[in-house]
């Protein structure tokens, strides 16, 4: 007699999870991989394209925002609530980054 197959249910990772991933050599040194909101992605290699675009965009971020606001380029943005630490472009978050005050802009 058959049985119907149970569904395969996705796990879910928390930032911390998603660090000690790391940290225990889950990820290839050169792999390139971020969490959004619990699932771990792999990132396209970057190109000179892209290179070129991201670093006119900060540096346009970084002189219309002098003194105002902080920019950081292509770091990770820890997002602990949403289970996320993308790596945008740019994002300009206050002193502590929240979804609700960083501004991101991916390539």
């Amino acid at each position: 007699m058959a049985t119907a197959a149970e569904p395969i249910v996705q796990r879910r990772f928390t930032v911390d999870e998603y660090h000690r991933m790391a940290e225990t050599g889950i990820f290839k040194p050169d792999e390139r991989v971020e969490l959004i909101r619990g699932v771990v992605h792999r990132m396209s290699p970057k190109n000179y394209a892209h290179v070129v675009a991201a670093t006119k965009l900060y540096q346009s971020r970084v002189k219309s925002l002098a003194g105002r606001a902080s920019v950081f380029k292509e770091d990770p943005l820890k997002l602990v609530r949403l289970d996320s630490e993308p790596e945008p472009a740019r994002s300009q978050p206050d002193s502590e980054p929240r979804a609700a005050c960083a501004a991101t802009l991916r390539t």
